[in-house]
């Protein structure tokens, strides 16, 4: 049964039928898929990685023992937990247009959650790099 080759999907977009046809035959010999298979090893690697970061990240993000038995003191008994300092400066972080969970968690690591040692918070977006920032040399753009 002869193989039916897609169409381009364009009147012209550049590319020629025997071109498309040379493109899409070839051979997957077992070199290629020794690399491939290292290479899908290694990104799976990575991902495990990740998530274990994250998942750790996430638990130092939680509210401390000093930190539970101070809120469980001017809470009812049987009130949720509300979240830990960490916690809601990453929320706050995270209403910030561009910053997901993963950068507020680094700006909370890396600064804490108490704003007092900045006297404004342009002086927080400057030390975080979150301010625009001027590329001009010169007055040429």
């Amino acid at each position: 049964m002869p193989r039916r080759w897609p169409s381009c999907p364009k009147a012209d977009c550049g590319v020629r039928s025997p071109e498309l046809r040379r493109a899409l035959e070839g051979r997957v010999t077992g070199h290629h898929r020794f690399l491939i298979e290292r290479q899908w090893r290694q990104m799976e690697f990575l991902e495990n990685q990740m998530r274990q970061f994250e998942e750790e990240i996430a638990e130092r993000m939680k509210p401390t023992a000093e930190e539970i038995a101070r809120m469980g003191e001017s809470l009812p008994a049987e009130a949720p937990l509300p979240p830990s300092p960490r916690q809601e400066a990453i929320l706050l972080w995270m209403e910030l247009p561009g910053v997901g969970l993963t950068t507020a968690c680094s700006l909370v690591a890396e600064m804490g959650v108490n704003m007092e040692q900045f006297p404004t918070s342009a002086h927080v977006a400057s030390w975080a790099a979150l301010c625009p920032g001027n590329n001009e040399s010169a007055g040429k753009g």
